[in-house]
């Protein structure tokens, strides 16, 4: 959004009632770090009080024993260098309960560069590292049974690399050959780099000993979203995450091979967020959010939408004002919207919603959508307040689970058509 566009400014008063009606725990610091301010959800999640929670041992009070150090590093690193803060570590609710967050933290500065606050939010994502810890094991207890799922992951559309029990490779799916432009067999460890023509993300050949699937192979090790580069034959490249793990025969113990998934995620790494211009205190603490954000009259006329909102979509406040919103909007899932928060409008209770969002590059994310009503002493709606969450990667790994599950009930199929046929057999040799 350019620095003249016009929009509707709110109140000090309204920008406090939208932090503190967010699902994230929002907070500010001085320039050397220490809290000058924390929202509702904070109080809510922490059980401290205002008071405690400015204390100089807040982190260490509510931060899990085992992230306290590596939180300290990171943050000490950002208050040195400016740099913008991002860590994942878990928190102590108020009954006593960890739960993961991600941590971001933005660096506000005056005319001068001068950092002059900071300011932060902690979202919740424990059901996603919860998620993701599912899936390593899953994978895991597909494998043993590779050899019956060979057709099954040829349609996969994540690359899957199989080895033997020496690291050799015996498999490559399909999705895994069109993303290295090569699929060769019987590939040592030793050998990986320099025939599928991995490199380091800082465009260094990858040292074949610290590859995910050498390291699964030749160490047992398991190694979760790691990222470098594939340089295929005809000179494009591609960024992957991958994850890797050695495989075991679940009767006997003994080791298989070792596993390999890829995705490309040039795409991804490439998205860059959106300059900040300096504001007013509530102003960039609303405009710096990680999440999109608006504000809507009692009849769901929106009137004020954050920065996020127009780098996200690549509009002007007269384009989005009122209802504009819609032509952003996937058609498909445009009308079920409209419904459910027509609604929520109506019956004066919070809305949430998840649907896709068209962004500047003409792509569609998907977004987990909340709205909250804000009434007076009296009862009656004020605004709205929502937010607009990305959740594409979140719904992505719900589908490989999904899919992975899928595989696991084709695999029990496949076993006990296996044994009937085996009991037919048997019944068959004693008559």
């Amino acid at each position: 959004m350019a620095a003249d566009q016009p929009f509707s400014q709110p109140s000090a008063a309204e920008l406090l009632l939208l932090v503190d009606q967010l699902p994230q725990l929002v907070w500010t610091t001085d320039p050397a770090g220490s809290p000058l301010y924390f929202n509702r959800r904070w109080t809510e999640y922490t059980g401290l009080t205002t008071e405690q929670s400015l204390g100089p041992d807040v982190w260490n009070h509510t931060l899990h024993p085992d992230d306290q150090a590596r939180a300290r590093e990171r943050w000490g690193h950002s208050l040195r260098t400016g740099e913008f803060y991002e860590i994942e570590y878990r928190f102590r609710r108020h009954d006593g309960v960890y739960r993961w967050f991600l941590g971001q933290a933005q660096p506000v500065r005056d005319a001068d560069g001068r950092i002059v606050k900071w300011f932060g939010t902690c979202t919740d994502i424990h059901e996603q590292k919860t998620a993701e810890a599912e899936r390593t094991q899953l994978l895991v207890e597909l494998e043993a049974e590779r050899t019956r799922l060979r057709t099954i992951l040829a349609q996969f559309t994540e690359g899957i690399i199989l080895t033997d029990p020496a690291g050799a490779i015996t498999l490559v799916n399909g999705a895994a050959a069109r993303l290295h432009g090569v699929e060769r067999l019987d590939v040592k460890p030793e050998d990986y780099s320099r025939t599928y023509h991995l490199f380091t993300l800082s465009g260094e050949p990858y040292p074949f000993a610290d590859l995910p699937l050498a390291r699964a192979a030749q160490h047992d090790e398991v190694v979760t979203d790691a990222l470098w580069i594939i340089r295929r034959p005809d000179g494009t490249e591609v960024v992957v995450q991958g994850s890797a793990c050695p495989v075991f025969d679940p009767a006997s113990g003994a080791k298989t091979g070792a596993l390999l998934t890829i995705r490309d995620v040039t795409a991804a790494r490439a998205t860059e967020a959106a300059l900040r211009e300096r504001e007013q205190q509530l102003d960039t603490l609303a405009n710096n959010i990680p999440q999109l954000a608006w504000m809507a009259d009692p009849t769901g006329h929106i009137f004020w939408y954050n920065r996020r909102w127009y780098a996200y979509t690549n509009t002007t406040f007269e384009e989005m004002e009122g209802w504009g919103w819609e032509k952003v909007h996937h058609p498909e899932h445009l009308a079920r919207v409209v419904e459910k928060w027509s609604a929520a409008l109506a019956a004066g209770t919070p809305w949430e919603d998840t649907f896709p969002l068209r962004g500047a590059d003409g792509r569609y994310r998907w977004f987990l959508s909340r709205a909250e009503p804000i009434r007076d002493a009296d009862g009656r709606i004020l605004r709205w307040f929502g937010t607009n969450t990305d959740v594409t990667e979140q719904r992505l790994l719900q589908d490989q689970l999904r899919s992975a599950y899928a595989d696991l009930e084709t695999k029990v199929t496949f076993r006990t058509l296996e044994l009937e046929r085996e009991l037919t057999r048997l019944r068959e040799s004693k008559q």
